[in-house]
């Protein structure tokens, strides 16, 4: 028969907070997980994509004056990057950017950019 009573001992009680800080350390570094999406589909919900970690994929596109960048599909769906990145050799080619979205009526879709990659 088991005794009613435990005794933790200061081992014990250490090994708990290590193992408590440890894990929680582990979770506050862990990157959150971007929702995959399409052009399209931020277009279509974009009041619901807004404030979400995203990640989709597009043509790199820009304009001289004054100088910005988006990424859009065949079907013009459109979404602004912003960040600090050298995206000029990139333009024309389809990349994957991870980043936050927002959407106002006044200023459009845009990404504050966190990550870009080449698509495969």
């Amino acid at each position: 028969m088991l005794p009613l009573k435990t005794r933790f001992t200061k081992n014990h009680i250490f090994q708990f907070i290590v193992v408590l800080a440890l894990t929680l350390g582990l979770a506050a570094c862990s990157k959150p997980r971007p929702v995959e999406t399409t052009l399209a589909a931020l277009s279509n919900a974009q009041k619901e994509f807004d404030g979400k970690l995203v990640s989709v994929s597009g043509t790199l596109r820009t304009f001289d004056e004054p100088r910005h960048y988006w990424i859009e599909n065949l079907a013009l769906n459109r979404v602004a990057l912003e960040g600090d990145f050298d995206l000029r050799s990139k333009v024309g080619q389809t990349i994957k950017v991870r980043g936050r979205f927002f959407y106002r009526a006044e200023t459009g879709r845009r990404i504050e950019v966190e990550e870009i990659d080449p698509f495969p």
